[in-house]
């Protein structure tokens, strides 16, 4: 993430994609940003794992997404 454009960009396609789409765009995100050594994409596979399941809401899942990807703006300084 450059610039807080761009998170904010991110975090809207976040709330209004798909879900199956935001999975996909929050791997590329972490793949992009973060090193293997976070865990970010197991965390993410078992939040997708759970909500097919029927174990979490599409809501609960959006939630926790938006907030990995501001924990990764805070990392780069993008927002504070």
């Amino acid at each position: 993430m450059r610039n807080l454009e761009e998170y904010i960009v991110l975090a809207k396609e976040v709330e209004h994609s798909p879900l199956n789409e935001v999975f996909d765009l929050v791997f590329n995100i972490i793949e992009k940003y973060t090193g293997p050594e976070k865990n970010h994409k197991a965390k993410v596979m078992g939040w997708k794992t759970s909500y097919k399941e029927g174990l979490a809401t599409e809501h609960k899942i959006r939630q926790k997404l938006l907030l990995m990807i501001g924990g990764v703006a805070q990392e780069l300084k993008v927002i504070k």
